[in-house]
């Protein structure tokens, strides 16, 4: 599979949004944190997942949907919601692979974002 482009991770308007009220500097201090967020949130969402834990599931998910909804990352806050629908669901025959296509997005996304940002 081919590595999305940028413009498939992100939300453009939110994006335009963001650099116009908030310095480069600070947004990229921002981009720093959420990655940290976002690693946290994984080993969490992949604990959860081998577990079984639909709830653990929900809360980390849920969390990284909209972390990542607050900053543009689309395609991220896209797979996160369908894998809350699922722990919510209590479904998780399906979450080990939707875990890792968005294991493969989180990867992508904060240096995109830190493109998309800098000055």
């Amino acid at each position: 599979m081919d590595k999305p482009a940028a413009n498939d991770l992100l939300e453009r308007a939110l994006i335009t949004e963001l650099r116009t009220g908030i310095a480069p500097e600070a947004l990229l201090a921002v981009i720093d944190t959420f990655e940290a967020e976002i690693l946290k949130r994984m080993s969490e969402i992949s604990g959860a997942t081998r577990a079984g834990d639909a709830g653990a599931l929900k809360d980390a998910v849920h969390a990284l949907k909209g972390a990542s909804g607050n900053l543009g990352a689309a395609h991220v806050a896209q797979l996160s919601a369908r894998l809350e629908e699922l722990a919510r669901a209590g479904d998780l025959d399906n979450a080990p692979a939707l875990a890792d296509e968005l294991a493969r997005a989180v990867r992508d996304t904060p240096a995109a974002l830190r493109e998309e940002m800098s000055p």
